[in-house]
């Protein structure tokens, strides 16, 4: 399965056992946070018919906060 490299606010590690996806931690700093997780289909436009950001698509897709994302990328 094609994954997804997370980079993350470093108090993400307070929420992970929330998600719905699993993931794996990478590297750790004091700024950043990288998780690698499981990608999912993007659906465009979403199940409302609307045109979403596909990493915010994501975010709510899988329970992450988009407030503590940096960016994600495709491994």
């Amino acid at each position: 399965m094609p994954k997804v490299l997370i980079h993350c606010k470093p108090s993400i590690l307070e929420h992970l056992d929330a998600l719905k996806v699993p993931v794996t931690v990478g590297t750790i700093s004091d700024n950043e946070i990288d998780l690698i997780a499981d990608d999912i289909p993007y659906e465009a436009p979403n199940s409302e018919g609307i045109y979403e950001d596909p990493d915010r698509q994501y975010c709510d897709r899988v329970g992450i906060d988009w407030e503590q994302i940096n960016c994600i990328e495709a491994l």
